[in-house]
């Protein structure tokens, strides 16, 4: 199979990816929507957002192929270790943004964001595994 032919499915997954990311940060990232569990004060959403969302993206393609012949679930978790790392490294150190205190607490909300990022990890490596050939 061609290298373009292989790449079709990732460029369409990458897509898929950065709409999801563009949607969560619109609205469960936004102090106006009604249920949001991170907003940005300090800085544009963007400045933080885009380079480790494709940092990320990086990551879990990386850490797909690595582990191809292991079980997905290890790959989701590796994987989403980048992105618990990233969300501690800014609640404990870099503030660049707050998690909503309403109506979870911020705890709660710290907490969800990092079970959205497992369930984004999971299907990224699921898709990937099931329609990115021979990465």
């Amino acid at each position: 199979m061609s290298a373009v032919l292989q790449m079709k499915p990732l460029i369409g997954i990458a897509c898929i990816y950065a709409a999801a990311i563009a949607v969560a940060e619109n609205t469960l990232g936004s102090a106006e929507f009604p249920l949001h569990f991170w907003y940005f004060d300090r800085i544009p959403a963007w400045q933080w957002s885009m380079p480790v969302h494709a940092a990320g993206f990086l990551w879990v393609l990386l850490w797909t192929r690595t582990l191809r012949t292991r079980p997905a679930l290890l790959s989701t978790i590796v994987s989403w270790a980048f992105f618990i790392i990233a969300e501690a490294l800014n609640c404990c150190c870099l503030k660049l943004f707050n998690y909503g205190s309403e109506p979870f607490g911020v705890g709660g909300s710290f907490m969800a964001v990092l079970a959205l990022y497992g369930v984004l990890c999971g299907v990224m490596v699921y898709a990937v595994r099931r329609f990115v050939v021979n990465i």
